[in-house]
Protein backbone atom coordinates (compact mmCIF):
# COMPACT_ATOMS: atom_id res chain seq x y z
CA UNK A 1 0.00 0.00 0.00
CA UNK A 2 2.83 2.38 0.84
CA UNK A 3 4.50 1.66 -2.52
CA UNK A 4 1.23 2.46 -4.29
CA UNK A 5 0.91 5.69 -2.36
CA UNK A 6 4.43 6.75 -3.27
CA UNK A 7 3.84 5.94 -6.95
CA UNK A 8 0.63 7.97 -7.03
CA UNK A 9 2.23 10.88 -5.20
CA UNK A 10 5.20 10.79 -7.57
CA UNK A 11 2.85 10.77 -10.54
CA UNK A 12 1.09 13.86 -9.21
CA UNK A 13 4.38 15.65 -8.56
CA UNK A 14 5.52 14.87 -12.12
CA UNK A 15 2.27 16.10 -13.68
CA UNK A 16 2.39 19.29 -11.61
CA UNK A 17 6.05 19.90 -12.43
CA UNK A 18 5.39 19.53 -16.15
CA UNK A 19 2.61 22.12 -15.86
CA UNK A 20 4.83 24.48 -13.87
CA UNK A 21 8.04 24.18 -15.89
CA UNK A 22 7.05 22.62 -19.21
CA UNK A 23 9.74 20.01 -18.67
CA UNK A 24 10.56 17.40 -16.06
CA UNK A 25 12.74 18.45 -13.16
CA UNK A 26 13.86 16.35 -10.18
CA UNK A 27 10.88 15.77 -7.90
CA UNK A 28 10.38 14.30 -4.46
CA UNK A 29 7.43 12.84 -2.59
CA UNK A 30 6.60 14.93 0.49
CA UNK A 31 5.84 11.95 2.75
CA UNK A 32 5.87 8.17 2.70
CA UNK A 33 2.61 7.85 4.63
CA UNK A 34 0.37 5.29 2.94
CA UNK A 35 -2.70 7.50 3.48
CA UNK A 36 -1.50 9.95 0.82
CA UNK A 37 -2.72 7.60 -1.92
CA UNK A 38 -6.32 8.84 -1.77
CA UNK A 39 -5.22 12.47 -1.77
CA UNK A 40 -2.83 11.89 -4.66
CA UNK A 41 -5.60 10.28 -6.70
CA UNK A 42 -7.80 13.34 -6.14
CA UNK A 43 -4.95 15.59 -7.25
CA UNK A 44 -4.27 13.51 -10.36
CA UNK A 45 -7.95 13.54 -11.33
CA UNK A 46 -8.21 17.27 -10.70
CA UNK A 47 -5.28 18.10 -12.97
CA UNK A 48 -6.86 15.97 -15.70
CA UNK A 49 -10.01 18.07 -15.27
CA UNK A 50 -7.89 21.22 -15.53
CA UNK A 51 -6.17 20.02 -18.70
CA UNK A 52 -9.38 18.82 -20.36
CA UNK A 53 -11.19 22.07 -19.55
CA UNK A 54 -8.28 24.19 -20.73
CA UNK A 55 -8.13 22.32 -24.01
CA UNK A 56 -11.87 22.77 -24.60
CA UNK A 57 -11.73 26.47 -23.70
CA UNK A 58 -8.77 27.19 -25.97
CA UNK A 59 -10.27 25.13 -28.81
CA UNK A 60 -13.62 26.94 -28.63
CA UNK A 61 -11.90 30.32 -28.69
CA UNK A 62 -9.74 29.26 -31.63
CA UNK A 63 -12.76 28.12 -33.64
CA UNK A 64 -14.63 31.32 -32.85
CA UNK A 65 -11.68 33.51 -33.82
CA UNK A 66 -11.24 31.61 -37.09
CA UNK A 67 -14.91 32.04 -37.85
CA UNK A 68 -14.60 35.80 -37.39
CA UNK A 69 -11.60 35.85 -39.75
CA UNK A 70 -13.53 33.88 -42.38
CA UNK A 71 -16.45 36.27 -42.16
CA UNK A 72 -14.14 39.23 -42.70
CA UNK A 73 -12.49 37.54 -45.68
CA UNK A 74 -15.55 36.02 -47.35
CA UNK A 75 -18.54 37.95 -45.97
CA UNK A 76 -19.87 34.82 -44.31
CA UNK A 77 -19.04 31.16 -44.77
CA UNK A 78 -21.60 28.47 -45.52
CA UNK A 79 -20.75 24.92 -44.54
CA UNK A 80 -23.02 23.43 -47.22
CA UNK A 81 -25.19 25.53 -49.56
CA UNK A 82 -27.59 22.61 -49.95
CA UNK A 83 -28.48 22.71 -46.26
CA UNK A 84 -31.88 24.25 -45.51
CA UNK A 85 -30.31 26.40 -42.78
CA UNK A 86 -27.11 28.35 -43.34
CA UNK A 87 -24.39 28.01 -40.75
CA UNK A 88 -20.62 28.21 -40.63
CA UNK A 89 -18.25 25.35 -39.98
CA UNK A 90 -17.50 26.77 -36.53
CA UNK A 91 -20.98 25.67 -35.44
CA UNK A 92 -20.24 21.98 -35.92
CA UNK A 93 -16.65 22.31 -34.74
CA UNK A 94 -17.59 23.94 -31.43
CA UNK A 95 -20.51 21.53 -31.00
CA UNK A 96 -18.04 18.65 -31.32
CA UNK A 97 -15.79 20.27 -28.70
CA UNK A 98 -18.76 20.57 -26.34
CA UNK A 99 -19.77 16.94 -26.80
CA UNK A 100 -16.26 15.54 -26.42
CA UNK A 101 -15.21 17.68 -23.46
CA UNK A 102 -18.58 17.22 -21.78
CA UNK A 103 -18.26 13.44 -21.78
CA UNK A 104 -14.66 13.53 -20.55
CA UNK A 105 -15.35 16.05 -17.80
CA UNK A 106 -18.44 14.18 -16.66
CA UNK A 107 -16.44 10.97 -16.26
CA UNK A 108 -13.61 12.76 -14.46
CA UNK A 109 -16.04 14.59 -12.20
CA UNK A 110 -17.77 11.34 -11.24
CA UNK A 111 -14.39 9.82 -10.45
CA UNK A 112 -13.38 12.83 -8.36
CA UNK A 113 -16.64 12.74 -6.39
CA UNK A 114 -16.14 9.03 -5.68
CA UNK A 115 -12.62 9.71 -4.44
CA UNK A 116 -13.85 12.61 -2.33
CA UNK A 117 -16.55 10.49 -0.71
CA UNK A 118 -14.13 7.69 0.16
CA UNK A 119 -11.21 9.84 1.30
CA UNK A 120 -10.41 10.29 4.98
CA UNK A 121 -9.92 13.94 5.82
CA UNK A 122 -8.56 15.35 9.05
CA UNK A 123 -4.89 14.33 8.77
CA UNK A 124 -3.66 17.93 8.28
CA UNK A 125 -0.99 16.78 5.85
CA UNK A 126 0.43 18.61 2.82
CA UNK A 127 -1.30 16.32 0.34
CA UNK A 128 -4.61 16.55 2.17
CA UNK A 129 -4.56 20.35 2.01
CA UNK A 130 -3.68 20.14 -1.67
CA UNK A 131 -6.52 17.68 -2.28
CA UNK A 132 -9.02 19.95 -0.52
CA UNK A 133 -7.96 22.87 -2.68
CA UNK A 134 -8.08 20.68 -5.79
CA UNK A 135 -11.66 19.60 -5.08
CA UNK A 136 -12.83 23.19 -4.70
CA UNK A 137 -11.00 24.52 -7.73
CA UNK A 138 -11.82 21.57 -9.99
CA UNK A 139 -15.54 22.10 -9.40
CA UNK A 140 -15.13 25.74 -10.39
CA UNK A 141 -13.22 24.70 -13.50
CA UNK A 142 -16.00 22.31 -14.54
CA UNK A 143 -18.60 25.08 -14.19
CA UNK A 144 -16.78 27.48 -16.48
CA UNK A 145 -15.75 24.72 -18.89
CA UNK A 146 -19.43 24.04 -19.51
CA UNK A 147 -20.44 27.70 -19.85
CA UNK A 148 -17.53 28.91 -21.99
CA UNK A 149 -17.83 26.71 -25.13
CA UNK A 150 -21.64 26.83 -25.02
CA UNK A 151 -21.45 30.63 -24.96
CA UNK A 152 -19.09 30.69 -27.94
CA UNK A 153 -21.48 28.42 -29.85
CA UNK A 154 -24.28 30.90 -29.21
CA UNK A 155 -22.07 33.80 -30.25
CA UNK A 156 -21.31 32.15 -33.60
CA UNK A 157 -25.04 31.64 -34.16
CA UNK A 158 -25.68 35.30 -33.32
CA UNK A 159 -23.00 36.45 -35.77
CA UNK A 160 -24.40 34.16 -38.48
CA UNK A 161 -27.94 35.43 -37.87
CA UNK A 162 -26.85 39.07 -37.91
CA UNK A 163 -25.10 38.41 -41.21
CA UNK A 164 -28.26 36.94 -42.70
CA UNK A 165 -30.43 39.77 -41.38
CA UNK A 166 -27.94 42.29 -42.76
CA UNK A 167 -28.10 40.69 -46.20
CA UNK A 168 -31.90 40.81 -46.15
CA UNK A 169 -31.66 44.46 -45.13
CA UNK A 170 -29.29 45.17 -48.03
CA UNK A 171 -31.52 43.45 -50.57
CA UNK A 172 -34.53 45.30 -49.24
CA UNK A 173 -32.91 48.74 -49.23
CA UNK A 174 -30.39 48.66 -52.09
CA UNK A 175 -31.87 46.15 -54.52
CA UNK A 176 -35.53 47.00 -53.97
CA UNK A 177 -36.29 43.30 -53.66
CA UNK A 178 -39.66 44.11 -52.11
CA UNK A 179 -40.41 47.27 -54.05
CA UNK A 180 -44.10 46.42 -54.25
CA UNK A 181 -44.34 46.59 -50.46
CA UNK A 182 -43.68 49.28 -47.89
CA UNK A 183 -40.66 49.19 -45.57
CA UNK A 184 -42.70 47.54 -42.82
CA UNK A 185 -42.41 44.21 -44.62
CA UNK A 186 -38.71 43.98 -43.68
CA UNK A 187 -39.18 42.80 -40.10
CA UNK A 188 -41.55 40.06 -41.24
CA UNK A 189 -39.17 38.83 -43.95
CA UNK A 190 -36.11 39.05 -41.68
CA UNK A 191 -37.97 37.51 -38.76
CA UNK A 192 -36.07 34.14 -38.40
CA UNK A 193 -32.50 35.52 -38.21
CA UNK A 194 -33.63 38.49 -36.14
CA UNK A 195 -35.25 36.18 -33.60
CA UNK A 196 -32.12 34.02 -33.31
CA UNK A 197 -29.80 37.02 -32.96
CA UNK A 198 -32.06 38.82 -30.50
CA UNK A 199 -32.85 35.83 -28.29
CA UNK A 200 -29.21 34.73 -28.47
CA UNK A 201 -28.01 38.13 -27.25
CA UNK A 202 -30.37 38.22 -24.29
CA UNK A 203 -29.78 34.55 -23.42
CA UNK A 204 -26.00 34.99 -23.27
CA UNK A 205 -26.35 38.23 -21.34
CA UNK A 206 -28.61 36.57 -18.78
CA UNK A 207 -26.63 33.36 -18.26
CA UNK A 208 -23.08 34.68 -18.59
CA UNK A 209 -23.96 37.85 -16.71
CA UNK A 210 -25.75 36.03 -13.89
CA UNK A 211 -22.84 33.57 -13.60
CA UNK A 212 -20.41 36.46 -13.21
CA UNK A 213 -22.60 38.30 -10.73
CA UNK A 214 -23.22 35.18 -8.61
CA UNK A 215 -19.63 33.93 -8.62
CA UNK A 216 -17.55 37.09 -8.64
CA UNK A 217 -19.63 39.84 -6.99
CA UNK A 218 -21.95 40.30 -4.02
CA UNK A 219 -24.99 40.40 -6.34
CA UNK A 220 -27.32 37.41 -6.59
CA UNK A 221 -29.54 36.16 -9.42
CA UNK A 222 -31.58 32.96 -9.55
CA UNK A 223 -30.09 31.09 -12.56
CA UNK A 224 -33.46 29.66 -13.64
CA UNK A 225 -35.33 32.94 -13.26
CA UNK A 226 -33.11 35.69 -14.64
CA UNK A 227 -34.12 39.05 -16.08
CA UNK A 228 -32.08 40.64 -18.86
CA UNK A 229 -32.76 44.12 -17.56
CA UNK A 230 -31.81 43.29 -13.96
CA UNK A 231 -28.66 41.44 -15.01
CA UNK A 232 -27.61 44.31 -17.28
CA UNK A 233 -28.20 46.88 -14.55
CA UNK A 234 -26.07 44.90 -12.11
CA UNK A 235 -23.38 44.44 -14.76
CA UNK A 236 -23.38 48.20 -15.30
CA UNK A 237 -22.72 48.63 -11.58
CA UNK A 238 -20.04 45.94 -11.19
CA UNK A 239 -18.35 45.12 -14.52
CA UNK A 240 -15.93 47.69 -15.88
CA UNK A 241 -16.51 46.74 -19.52
CA UNK A 242 -20.27 47.26 -19.23
CA UNK A 243 -20.39 50.84 -20.49
CA UNK A 244 -23.42 52.59 -18.93
CA UNK A 245 -24.68 54.23 -22.14
CA UNK A 246 -24.29 51.01 -24.10
CA UNK A 247 -26.09 48.98 -21.43
CA UNK A 248 -28.99 51.41 -21.48
CA UNK A 249 -29.15 51.16 -25.27
CA UNK A 250 -29.09 47.35 -25.12
CA UNK A 251 -32.05 47.44 -22.75
CA UNK A 252 -33.99 49.90 -24.90
CA UNK A 253 -33.39 48.08 -28.19
CA UNK A 254 -32.35 44.43 -27.91
CA UNK A 255 -34.21 43.51 -24.72
CA UNK A 256 -37.38 45.28 -25.76
CA UNK A 257 -37.17 43.74 -29.25
CA UNK A 258 -36.76 40.32 -27.62
CA UNK A 259 -39.97 40.88 -25.68
CA UNK A 260 -41.84 41.82 -28.86
CA UNK A 261 -40.38 39.08 -31.07
CA UNK A 262 -40.60 36.19 -28.64
CA UNK A 263 -43.76 36.96 -26.69
CA UNK A 264 -46.13 38.49 -29.21
CA UNK A 265 -47.58 37.49 -32.57
CA UNK A 266 -48.67 40.99 -33.56
CA UNK A 267 -45.64 43.15 -32.67
CA UNK A 268 -43.09 42.09 -35.25
CA UNK A 269 -43.52 45.10 -37.51
CA UNK A 270 -42.21 47.59 -34.99
CA UNK A 271 -39.69 45.36 -33.21
CA UNK A 272 -36.72 46.32 -35.42
CA UNK A 273 -37.64 49.09 -37.90
CA UNK A 274 -35.75 48.91 -41.19
CA UNK A 275 -34.22 52.38 -40.72
CA UNK A 276 -32.77 51.29 -37.36
CA UNK A 277 -31.32 48.01 -38.62
CA UNK A 278 -27.73 49.23 -38.97
CA UNK A 279 -27.59 50.49 -35.40
CA UNK A 280 -29.44 47.41 -34.14
CA UNK A 281 -26.76 45.15 -35.61
CA UNK A 282 -24.05 47.28 -33.98
CA UNK A 283 -25.73 46.96 -30.59
CA UNK A 284 -26.10 43.19 -30.97
CA UNK A 285 -22.42 42.99 -31.91
CA UNK A 286 -21.62 44.98 -28.77
CA UNK A 287 -23.57 42.38 -26.76
CA UNK A 288 -21.52 39.63 -28.39
CA UNK A 289 -18.28 41.44 -27.61
CA UNK A 290 -19.18 42.14 -23.99
CA UNK A 291 -20.38 38.62 -23.14
CA UNK A 292 -17.55 37.03 -25.12
CA UNK A 293 -14.89 39.00 -23.27
CA UNK A 294 -16.59 38.39 -19.93
CA UNK A 295 -16.77 34.61 -20.31
CA UNK A 296 -13.16 34.50 -21.50
CA UNK A 297 -12.00 36.58 -18.55
CA UNK A 298 -13.81 34.27 -16.13
CA UNK A 299 -12.33 31.18 -17.78
CA UNK A 300 -8.82 32.65 -17.67
CA UNK A 301 -9.28 33.53 -14.00
CA UNK A 302 -10.49 30.04 -13.05
CA UNK A 303 -7.58 28.42 -14.89
CA UNK A 304 -5.13 30.81 -13.25
CA UNK A 305 -6.62 30.16 -9.81
CA UNK A 306 -6.28 26.40 -10.26
CA UNK A 307 -2.69 26.80 -11.39
CA UNK A 308 -1.76 29.04 -8.46
CA UNK A 309 -3.70 27.29 -5.70
CA UNK A 310 -3.19 23.67 -6.73
CA UNK A 311 -0.38 23.19 -9.23
CA UNK A 312 2.03 25.88 -8.06
CA UNK A 313 1.12 25.88 -4.36
CA UNK A 314 4.01 24.77 -2.18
Amino acid sequence: MQDTAEILAARWEIMAELERQGELQPISVRTTDATIAEYAEILITSIKIFQTARQAIFAAEEQYNRDIERRIETDGRVIDPSMPVRFSGAITDIAAIIERAGCELNELNQRMEQLSDSATFGQSSYYEEQARSALTNARKIIEIAELHPQTHLWLVWINESLSQASQIHYKTMEQNRFENHNDGVFTYVAHPPLVVATVGCTATIEEVGAFYLNKFTDRSHEPDNTSSKEVLRDLKATYERAEPELVDEIIETVVNARNDLSHYVTRREGAVPIDDMGRYIEICQACVKMTGILVREMADLRLEQFHQQVISSQ
